[in-house]
């Protein structure tokens, strides 16, 4: 189910007061073309996982091929102020992937990792901050979330942050993105969920 743009969301305990923007769990026969775009090569498949509870999204490309699922520039988040959740599963046979948001200009605030290596976290506006991370390659549903503030973007991975950067945010609009490029192996990912959530201001 795709819960569309500018809707409601029930606060958490805790919470301040937000505005729900886009969640989607990839129920159903197929993925909602109205807000997905991808960009695939030939001998990549993309399919939902028939019987998976609450949904998921599975991709799967063959040796030397690419993925890239991502919305349309026609939708996009706000420069700053809020956060996006992917519940991804990475398998330690991907040999590249990156996942987050790109902006206009093709700047990029992500996580991104070569094969088994620790994930890297990313801000990136034309100059690139970096900060190497824990690696969580093992085929397991895992929790990546971006929180993009005035002045800070913060990574966490299953509710734990991992690493703040202060420095080359991109001051753009943004989409959501998951792009991945197997060499040597066949990949399979899966993705159960994506969230994103825009504070009030």
């Amino acid at each position: 189910m795709t819960t569309p743009l500018v809707s409601n969301k029930q606060l958490e305990p805790g919470q301040s007061d937000q505005k729900y923007y886009f969640f989607d769990d990839f129920l159903g026969s197929s993925y909602d073309d109205t807000f997905w775009y991808p960009d695939m090569s030939v001998g990549t498949t993309t399919a939902i996982v028939a019987g998976a509870t609450n949904g998921q999204i599975r991709f799967r490309s063959d040796t030397d091929d690419s993925i890239y699922f991502n919305w349309g520039y026609y939708q996009t988040i706000p420069k700053r102020n809020w956060e996006i959740t992917i519940c991804l599963s990475r398998p330690n046979t991907a040999n590249y992937i990156e996942l987050g948001v790109k902006s206009e200009s093709d700047g990029f605030i992500a996580f991104g990792c070569w094969t088994t290596d620790a994930l890297t976290t990313y801000t990136n506006d034309g100059t690139s901050e970096s900060q190497g991370t824990s690696n969580y390659a093992d085929g397991v549903f895992r929790l990546y979330k971006i929180v993009v503030g005035s002045t800070d973007v913060k990574f966490y991975i299953d509710g734990v942050l991992i690493n703040t950067h202060t420095t080359h945010i991109p001051d753009e609009m943004f989409e959501p993105y998951v792009f991945s490029v197997s060499y040597d192996d066949a990949v399979d990912i899966f993705i159960d969920y994506v969230e994103v959530v825009a504070t009030r201001e």
